[in-house]
């Protein structure tokens, strides 16, 4: 890709930008998340493609899908499990870099609130209902939602003392796969305490919302499976320990 770059207009350089250290996003991703992760279009995430000689968005996936079982062949066969476990505990790591004040607020949110609403759709949905589950068992009012209906639903029953959690990797609005743009703007009216956990640093969700946490994301050098759930699910967790901790000290 390094040779075409010169010639690349911007919005194609965009695509470029965003997939240049994990080629592997376009196994996982489809255009139109492509596209939304780079801030731009489908047709620009195209002409990318063709640029780089393929006639295709899936001709180009495909090349990208032999490259990387060729790339690095022998490092996964002799120690896979060694190399994901790297992967992941450097991900977990930046955890640490965390705004601690930002997570404070959000505990603050969390405990002044009458209710929590949780809401994850697709994979982050199992997020949702796990942080649920933990903070029913720390004696904290919690309702869950998994998808479009039941979110607007629980609109009925948020108000500005709900406090508002919303899981999402890549945070979209419209589009494929994103979150209809009048869910956001009705959620705006209803309540001031809303918070996007997201891996995306480019969510357009972000806009709608009182808070942003960006959490680390992978980024995996083959094609080896993954997902921003993973890294949402210890983070949950690291909020559980922290709510414990502010409760006791109330």
């Amino acid at each position: 890709m390094m040779k075409y770059e010169p010639e690349m207009t911007g919005s194609e350089r965009k695509v470029y930008d965003t997939i240049k250290d994990d080629p592997s996003m376009v196994i996982r991703f489809s255009i139109s998340q492509i596209a939304q992760l780079a801030d731009t279009s489908t047709s620009a995430v195209l002409r990318f493609c063709q640029r780089l000689g393929f006639r295709g968005y899936k001709d180009f996936c495909y090349a990208v899908l032999d490259w990387n079982r060729n790339s690095e062949k022998e490092e996964r066969e002799t120690d896979l499990v060694s190399f994901l476990a790297e992967q992941y505990a450097d991900t977990i790591r930046s955890l640490k870099d965390l705004d601690r004040v930002q997570l404070s607020r959000l505990c603050s949110d969390i405990i002044s609130a009458e209710k929590t609403v949780i809401l994850g759709r697709y994979r982050t949905s199992t997020v949702a209902e796990k942080l649920r589950m933990n903070l029913t068992d720390l004696g904290i009012t919690c309702i869950s939602g998994s998808d479009l209906i039941a979110y607007q639903h629980l609109l009925s029953v948020i108000d500005e003392k709900t406090c508002v959690i919303m899981f999402s990797s890549f945070g979209n609005i419209g589009g494929e796969g994103g979150l209809p743009k009048s869910f956001p703007e009705q959620l705006q009216t209803h309540c001031g305490r809303t918070w996007l956990i997201t891996t995306s640093s480019s969510a357009r969700l972000s806009a709608y919302m009182k808070d942003t946490i960006l959490l680390p994301g992978f980024r995996m050098k083959n094609n080896v499976s993954s997902s921003s759930q993973s890294i949402m699910m210890i983070f949950s967790e690291i909020l559980t320990s922290l709510l414990s901790v502010n409760q006791t000290s109330v």
